[in-house]
């Protein structure tokens, strides 16, 4: 099937229609609802943070649309100091179609790098492994129990501000990279639902 999608940014979006605007703005935030369980801020963080952002343009929404329906997601920081891609995510029922890909590549290109800062829990690893490799991204630190406990924040391309780093974890990671395993949030090395070593 041939799907029609629409890219928006909600910085531009802002200036050229508000109704517009404040009813995507809504969807994204539903959209992302979940992150407040994986990441405890994430509420604070978009209000207080991305949206006023926006206005100045050190934050950019990126949303790919299908019809009335969000199919993608991209939050980016794009200040002086700082190129990140925050946020980023598929609708499940859009995946498998190179919107990741497609995703990811405008957003390069908004922040004007091929070397954006962008971080991953362990528990998401395994879904963004194949495309971070894809576009180079290289693993520089491993945050221990930086957004929640029992949880590390993987960072490519750069470091988080006060991260609590563990050198001796990095190498599990790096060892993802290579065999489908995955970490749970009892820093459990999983593959196929058989716990394999406790670190």
């Amino acid at each position: 099937m041939n799907r029609k999608y629409n890219i928006i940014y909600l910085s531009s979006l802002k200036n050229t229609n508000v109704n517009s605007y404040i009813k995507i703005l809504r969807k994204v935030y539903y959209f992302l609802f979940f992150l407040n369980i994986e990441y405890p801020g994430f509420h604070s963080w978009f209000q207080n943070n991305v949206i006023p952002d926006l206005e100045t343009k050190k934050k950019e929404i990126i949303t790919i649309m299908y019809g009335e329906y969000i199919a993608g997601v991209s939050i980016l920081k794009n200040t002086c100091d700082e190129k990140k891609i925050c946020t980023i995510r598929i609708g499940k029922h859009f995946r498998g179609q190179g919107l990741g890909k497609q995703l990811i590549e405008i957003s390069l290109m908004e922040l004007n790098t091929d070397r954006p800062m962008a971080t991953v829990s362990s528990y998401r690893y395994p879904q963004f492994r194949n495309i971070f490799n894809y576009f180079g991204f290289k693993m520089e630190d491993v945050s221990c129990n930086y957004y929640r406990n029992r949880n590390d924040e993987i960072c490519f391309n750069g470091q988080l501000i006060g991260s609590k780093y563990n050198s001796n974890i990095e190498p599990f990671y790096k060892l993802l990279c290579i065999n489908d395993y995955t970490v749970d949030y009892n820093y459990r090395i999983i593959k196929n639902h058989k716990i394999l070593k406790v670190i």
